[in-house]
């Protein structure tokens, strides 16, 4: 299970009443413990859930509803005067809620869109490659993603350069557009490049020093130059993947 799936198992999990012995979830619980960022996001997540529970406690119900309910008739009439109506209480409190969450939701979301933008690149290296165009020619591959509206005005480092390449495959992120660079390694192993305009991924790096972060069984490397983000993948470790940088 890598930190994507873990992040959608772990959405609806809520501690103390689902089964932490379910497969999924035991799966999950143990990839956060073995990843800092994603303990940091289901932490936050676990935050998030807390307070939204906390602020519905707080809010009122309307006078009488008990009793209406009981009775299953109407509530005799009470003469309130109008800042302390119920609906109007209620409703005050929702929107205060509402502009604590969306606070909270926006920064979360900022934070935790390289994780899983990363996740889902990783995910579609190892699990759904597939390449829209085959040839070893970097300079076909750059003028192929720049005939399809792909990122093109990438700058490859002297280690990439050097590399013959597999070819190249076109994706999505938030509807913003991908390229994908494969370069052929000894033993027709694979070297995976997504470049995306860095606007389409709040939290991306803002320099061009690498941040290492292993997926799964992709060792990545990301950074940023010019308004580009890069994302490098390769099947291993750490080692596997600094000699490229």
């Amino acid at each position: 299970m890598n930190n994507l799936e873990a992040m959608e198992t772990l959405r609806s999990y809520r501690a103390g009443v689902d089964d932490d012995n379910d497969p999924d979830i035991s799966r999950a619980l143990a990839q956060v413990r073995q990843d800092s960022e994603l303990e940091r996001w289901f932490e936050q997540h676990r935050a998030f859930n807390s307070r939204v529970k906390d602020q519905l406690r707080k809010i009122e119900p309307p006078l009488g509803l008990r009793e209406k309910i009981l009775a299953g008739r109407l509530p005799s009439k009470v003469v309130v005067v109008w800042w302390r109506r119920p609906e109007l209480l209620a409703m005050a409190a929702a929107v205060v809620l509402l502009i604590s969450l969306t606070g909270f939701l926006i920064s979360s979301a900022n934070h935790n869109t390289l994780n899983v933008y990363r996740a889902r690149m990783a995910k579609f290296a190892l699990r759904e490659y597939r390449m829209n165009l085959v040839t070893n020619d970097l300079t076909q591959i750059r003028n192929y993603l720049a005939g399809h509206g792909s990122p093109a005005d990438y700058t490859l480092n002297p280690a990439l350069e050097k590399l013959p390449g597999a070819g190249c495959a076109l994706l999505k992120w938030q509807n913003q557009p991908v390229s994908l660079i494969c370069f052929r390694l000894e033993h027709d192993d694979l070297l995976w490049l997504f470049v995306v305009n860095r606007a389409a991924v709040p939290g991306a790096p803002a320099t061009t020093a690498p941040q290492l972060q292993q997926v799964g069984k992709l060792a990545t490397a990301t950074w940023s130059r010019q308004g580009t983000t890069y994302l490098l993948g390769v099947i291993g470790d750490r080692q596997s993947i600094e000699k490229y940088l």
